[in-house]
């Protein structure tokens, strides 16, 4: 019988161990994966809670800017108004001072006609309507006045008037004359038996500040008295 030779099995080292080792290192990989993540979880986790606070803070002190800023809203206010009733109460002095010295003028002008009738010389003059109108030429002003005598009779008045304007330049106290005003001497030579007006145009330097407008009445005839008369720079509104 023939011996019968079997086939040596080739064994392989190991079997199904590298199965074993491909989960292990999958598992180990899971692990080290969820560890980073969850490491960079926490850390982003922690910047948003800085980045909160940080937040809160901020928002806080916005809040409080808010409510000084409205603090000092509400004081400026109460300065403004305050610095308004005070321009009131001066502007009211200053008209008050106005009248009172126009009532004075007035008062003076009644007493010294008086004084002319008790002396029986009736021969004073007066200055009536004067006006004065901003015109469209800068600093150019229109003036209107009328000089009339208070005696009766035909007696002719003769004589020159002269117009200064009184007031402030550079913040100093200043006076100018018709030649500053560009106001020709001829343009007031009176010349009249009952009244006569007189207009012209009166040019103010740049930067001058007009108080008043003074008229001196020179009368060449001694029957007639020399007077002068200050008024109150004030030009209509058209």
């Amino acid at each position: 019988m023939a011996e019968q030779f079997k086939t040596p099995r080739i064994v392989q080292p190991g079997g199904k161990s590298w199965i074993w080792i491909i989960l292990l290192g999958t598992s180990l990989l899971g692990a080290v994966t969820w560890q980073a993540f969850d490491y960079g979880r926490q850390r982003a986790g922690y910047d948003v809670e800085k980045r909160d606070f940080q937040q809160v803070a901020l928002q806080a002190r916005v809040e409080k800017l808010e409510k000084e800023r409205d603090e000092l809203r509400f004081e400026a206010a109460k300065f403004e108004r305050a610095n308004q009733i005070n321009q009131s109460a001066a502007i009211a002095v200053q008209d008050d001072i106005k009248i009172l010295q126009n009532e004075r003028a007035e008062l003076k002008r009644k007493v010294e006609f008086l004084k002319s009738l008790v002396s029986g010389d009736i021969t004073m003059l007066q200055i009536k309507d004067l006006a004065l109108q901003k015109t469209e030429k800068g600093d150019t002003y229109k003036y209107a006045f009328s000089v009339s005598k208070r005696a009766k009779g035909r007696d002719k008045v003769r004589g020159t008037l002269v117009i200064a304007v009184s007031g402030q330049l550079k913040g100093e106290a200043h006076t100018l004359d018709m030649a500053s005003l560009g106001i020709k001497a001829k343009r007031l030579a009176m010349g009249f038996s009952f009244y006569q007006k007189f207009e012209g145009e009166i040019v103010l330097p740049v930067g001058f500040i007009p108080k008043t407008l003074n008229v001196t009445v020179n009368p060449s005839d001694k029957k007639f008295k020399a007077f002068d008369e200050a008024f109150d720079w004030k030009v209509e509104v058209k």
